[in-house]
C-alpha cells in the first residue's frame, strides 16, 4: 500500500501523524514502544507490483502516514481527538502483545541475570523454562501498551499545539513531555503485573496464584507496586532518549531521500521506520540499564531482606557492595530484546494505525452525517 496524490498546500494542511491528522505544522509519528512483537508486516499489490508499506515523514520531522486509494478523504476533516486516542490505543495494544510474546525468553534470560547478582547460576537455571512468567506479561502488556500510546498520542497532540514552535524548534519538548505522560500511565497499568511476572522468572514462585498470594500475605497491596518509583524512573530516560533519537532519525532519512532524488520523495517504507526504532531503543537500553537492575532487584527482593530505600540507595548499595560492573547486568540481552522488540513494534505500529485510521475516520465522517441528517 503506497502513498499517492498531491499534497494541498501547506497553509492549512492537516498532517497525518502516523497515521493520525494533527491540524498544525509538520510533526512525526510516534513509533512504538520500548521492547515489546512479531507482526507480519503485510503489503497490498497496486497496478500488478507489490509495494511496502509506506510512512510519509516530512523532512522537517512531519508524518502524513501511510494511505492508500481511500485516503484522500483521510486528509479531512481529520480524526477527532477521541478518535486518535482510540487508534493510539488499539496500535499500541496490538504491537505491544506481539512483541511480549515473541521475545520473552530474552526478558527471562535478562532478569535471572540481574536478580543473581554476584550469585553464581548455572547455566541450565538460567535457560530453563524461559516462558516462566509469560501469562501475567501477556496480560499485562495490551492495557499497558495501549495506556501509554493513547495517553502519548493524545498528549503529543495537546502539547505541540500548546507549547510554542510545538511542531517546530520544540517538537523533541512536546515529545519527551508526552512520552513522560505515557510512562507514567502505563506503569501505573503494569506494576502488579511486573512484580508477579518478575517473580516467576526468578524462580521464586512456581504460578501466579501463588506469587500473588505471597506478595499479599508479606506486603499487602503495596506489595504489587514493589520498585514502582524505579520502573517510572527507568522509563522515564529511556523515553527522554528513545523517543525524540527516533522522531530524528526518521526525519534524518526523509531529508536524505529528498535529497537523493528518490522517486518516492520523503516517503518512509516500514522496514526504515522499523530500522529506525531499533536504533534508538538500542541506544537507550544500554544507557538506561543500571536503572533497570535496580528495578528488577526491588521487584524479586526475598522476604527478610533489607530493602533498597529508594533508586539512588540501590545504585550505591550495588556499586559499593558488588562493583559498578553489577549496574551492567544484563545488558546485552536486554539491547537484543530492545532493539528486535523496537524494530518490529515500531513497525507494527505504524502499520497498524496506518490500516485503523481510514476506518476510524470513516466511522467518525458517518457519524458527523447522521447527525447533521439528525438536526435536518
Amino acid at each position: 500500500m503506497s502513498t499517492g496524490g498531491a499534497l494541498p498546500p501547506r497553509r492549512g494542511r492537516r498532517h497525518l501523524w502516523g497515521g493520525l491528522p494533527l491540524a498544525c505544522c509538520p510533526q512525526s509519528p510516534v513509533g512504538g514502544g520500548a521492547r515489546l512483537r512479531g507482526l507480519l508486516l503485510t503489503k497490498s499489490t497496486t497496478g500488478g507490483g507489490d509495494a511496502g508499506v509506506h510512512v510519509h515523514v516530512k523532512a522537517g520531522g512531519g508524518s502524513t502516514g501511510p494511505v492508500g486509494g481511500a485516503t484522500t478523504a483521510a486528509v479531512a476533516p481529520g480524526l477527532t481527538p477521541t478518535g486518535t486516542f482510540q487508534v493510539g490505543l488499539l496500535a499500541g495494544a496490538v504491537a505491544g502483545t506481539a512483541v511480549d510474546v515473541v521475545l520473552f525468553p530474552l526478558d527471562t534470560f535478562k532478569t535471572r541475570v540481574q536478580a543473581a547478582g554476584t550469585a553464581a547460576v548455572a547455566r541450565a537455571q538460567l535457560l530453563r523454562g524461559l516462558y516462566a512468567g509469560i501469562a501475567p506479561a501477556v496480560v499485562a502488556s495490551a492495557p499497558a501498551a495501549a495506556a501509554f500510546f493513547g495517553t502519548y498520542d493524545a498528549l503529543k497532540r495537546v502539547l505541540a499545539d500548546t507549547i510554542p514552535e510545538g511542531h517546530g524548534r520544540y517538537a523533541p519538548v512536546a515529545h519527551m513531555l508526552a512520552a513522560g505522560g505515557g510512562d507514567v500511565a502505563s506503569s501505573t497499568v503494569r506494576a502488579p503485573f511486573e512484580v508477579v511476572k518478575q517473580r516467576l522468572q526468578a524462580g521464586m514462585h512456581a504460578s501466579s496464584g501463588e506469587a500473588i498470594r505471597s506478595v499479599w500475605r508479606t506486603s499487602g497491596f503495596r506489595g504489587f507496586y514493589a520498585g514502582y518509583g524505579s520502573l517510572v524512573l527507568r522509563e522515564l530516560p529511556f523515553d527522554a532518549l528513545q523517543f525524540p533519537l527516533y522522531e530524528a532519525l526518521k526525519s534524518r532519512w526523509a531529508a536524505r531521500r529528498i535529497a537523493s532524488g528518490h522517486p518516492d520523495g520523503d516517503r518512509l517504507q516500514t522496514w526504515q521506520t522499523s530500522a529506525c526504532g531499533s536504533a534508538a531503543g538500542a541506544v537507550s537500553a544500554a544507557i538506561t540499564t543500571p536503572l533497570d537492575v535496580v528495578k528488577t532487584r526491588m521487584m524479586t527482593r526475598a522476604a527478610g531482606t533489607v530493602p533498597y530505600k529508594g533508586v539512588m540507595d540501590g545504585l550505591s548499595r550495588i556499586a559499593r557492595e558488588e562493583g559498578v560492573a553489577a549496574l551492567t547486568a544484563g545488558m546485552l540481552p536486554r539491547v537484543l530484546w530492545i532493539a528486535l522488540g523496537g524494530a518490529i513494534f515500531f513497525g507494527g505500529y505504524e502499520v497498524t494505525k496506518a490500516h485503523l485510521t481510514p476506518k476510524v475516520l470513516r466511522m467518525e465522517q458517518r457519524r458527523r452525517e447522521e447527525g447533521r441528517a439528525f438536526k435536518l
